[in-house]
This record gives C-alpha cells, sequence and structure tokens, in this order.
C-alpha cells in the first residue's frame, strides 16, 4: 500500500520574491540555510568587489566622484542573481511535490 505523504508547503512566489531581492534569502526560507548563506556571501563579494554599491550611495547623495565599476563583476553578479532565482524556484517546487512511501505489514 502506497501512502503520500506530504510537507509544509511552501510558496513559490516567496521564495522567488526574497531571492529577487536578495540572493540566498529564497534558500534560507526553504529550508536550505547552508546554501542560502553561501549565495548570501557570493553574492555581496561580487557586489563588493564590483564598487557597485559606492557608485549608488554617491548617486543617491548627489555627489560627484569617479568610483569606477567593474563591469566584468556587476554582470557576474546580475548573472548570479537569475541563478538564484531559478534555484530557488527548482528548490520550492521539489519541496512542494508529494512524497511517495511503502507501508509494510499491518
Amino acid at each position: 500500500m502506497r501512502r503520500t505523504v506530504y510537507r509544509r508547503r511552501k510558496s513559490v512566489f516567496a521564495a522567488c520574491l526574497l531571492s529577487l531581492i536578495w540572493p540566498g534569502l529564497g534558500q534560507i526560507y526553504l529550508g536550505y540555510i547552508a546554501r542560502g548563506i553561501l549565495f548570501l556571501l557570493v553574492q555581496g563579494v561580487f557586489l563588493g568587489l564590483s564598487g557597485l554599491p559606492e557608485r549608488l550611495v554617491l548617486i543617491i547623495l548627489h555627489r560627484q566622484a569617479a568610483i569606477p565599476v567593474d563591469n566584468r563583476l556587476a554582470i557576474v553578479a546580475a548573472v548570479f542573481l537569475v541563478y538564484g532565482l531559478a534555484d530557488a524556484v527548482r528548490a520550492a517546487r521539489r519541496i512542494n511535490r508529494p512524497r511517495y512511501i511503502e507501508r509494510r505489514g499491518l
């Protein structure tokens, strides 16, 4: 006899939205803590090394400064954001998939 076992469902939309805010948050929401922390750190390193956050702060403060932005690292960070988004959606769908177990005996 097969019995369907369900885990607590996780929202694919919430995982996607959290990963869009910052890669790794969706994975942490889904319960993949180590993977989420790794995504958080890698994205932080890519963005930090690219110089993009400093440039954005200066733009917001209306200050002119010639801070170079490494476009290659900014593109890698954007690609990593999309990868984190896809990973969160895939993981949420995998969690929500029903599991079947065999019952043996009575």
